[in-house]
């Protein structure tokens, strides 16, 4: 026989709108046997609620389908089985303890939100649970049977005043005559009192609210001139920020046409370079000798016309005479 506790924080989910939770008594209860082979024993909780005279049992069954639970409960033991679902077989089975007799046949069970729950009606209950939530009845007629009797005694605080007041108007006329003298008397005084007392109150009156009047305004001028200066120093600030951040950009400004005028001295100084050394580099023409020719004066003629006309074809030239002479001869 082994035994599980209630886990608590499932009995504020499961307290069926009950006035309190001293009407809920939770219990242990004493498992019937281990459960089958592959089975687990599911979280559950079982408790008493008094005033319905009913036994709840919950028990998480999250993404388990409603047909593959198994419920029973008789007269002595509560079983739940869900071993047919491989993903949760769970296996619950558990006697009632000694005292408690459930009504088999008045069983309300139901699923909701992945939790079963199951309210048994109770027949017969053990004594201990009975005399815990009779002396909470008693408790609680006593505290109402309190809150009765402060009521009655303010309603009769209130009827004994009227009557007293009734009582003093009823009264006989010598008694009444002597007591308006006696209370002459002794309001004659305070009566002139409270003529001076009204002028010279007013005036201390009038005199404290023109003194707070003046307070309030020195108060008030006081925290506009320091909240002026604050502002005065706040724009201050401003304006020395302001002018800093200008002559910085001045001074950035100033910087880099400064580079860029360096940088062009630099580029125009390498032109010159360059184009000196090019110059220095390239080569002086060399002067042509001129050809001195030593031919006759005539054939320099017939030279100068044969390159001035060079289309003409050249004369056929004569055959010697010598050899005609030898011909002849």
């Amino acid at each position: 026989m082994s035994t599980q506790k209630v886990a608590k924080h499932n009995t504020r989910k499961l307290l069926m709108k009950g006035k309190s939770k001293k009407d809920i008594k939770e219990l242990v209860v004493p498992l019937v046997k281990t459960p089958p082979q592959g089975g687990i024993v599911p979280p559950f909780t079982v408790f008493l609620h008094m005033r319905r005279n009913v036994m709840v049992v919950s028990v998480p069954l999250h993404r388990v389908p409603d047909k593959i639970v198994q419920f029973d409960a008789d007269a002595k033991r509560f079983l739940l089985d869900t071993t047919k679902f491989t993903r949760k077989p769970f296996h619950l089975e558990f006697t009632y303890p000694e005292g408690i007799t459930v009504d088999t046949s008045s069983v309300d069970a139901k699923i909701e939100n992945g939790q079963f729950v199951a309210s048994l009606s109770l027949l017969s209950v053990p004594e201990a649970f009975k005399q815990k939530t009779d002396g909470m009845d008693v408790a609680a007629d006593k505290s109402r049977k309190r809150k009765r009797s402060g009521a009655e005694t303010q309603q009769n605080g209130g009827a004994e005043a009227a009557a007293t007041t009734k009582v003093t108007k009823a009264t006989p006329p010598a008694a009444a005559a002597a007591a308006p003298a006696a209370a002459q008397k002794t309001k004659k005084q305070p009566a002139k009192k409270q003529k001076k007392g009204p002028s010279e109150s007013s005036e201390k009156q009038i005199d404290a609210r023109a003194v707070s009047l003046d307070k309030a305004m020195g108060l008030i001028d006081e925290l506009s001139s320091k909240e002026e200066s604050q502002i005065n120093q706040k724009l201050n600030k401003e304006k020395e920020k302001k002018a800093a951040f200008n002559a910085k950009e001045k001074e950035k400004r100033q910087k880099k046409q400064d580079k860029k005028q360096k940088i062009d001295q630099l580029v125009d100084e390498l032109k010159r370079e360059k184009d000196e050394q090019e110059q220095e580099k390239k080569p002086l023409k060399k002067a042509t000798p001129r050809r001195v020719s030593f031919a006759e004066p005539g054939k320099k003629a017939a030279a100068a016309n044969g390159a001035a006309s060079p289309a003409k074809k050249p004369a056929r030239k004569a055959a010697p005479q010598k050899k005609k002479k030898t011909a002849a001869q």
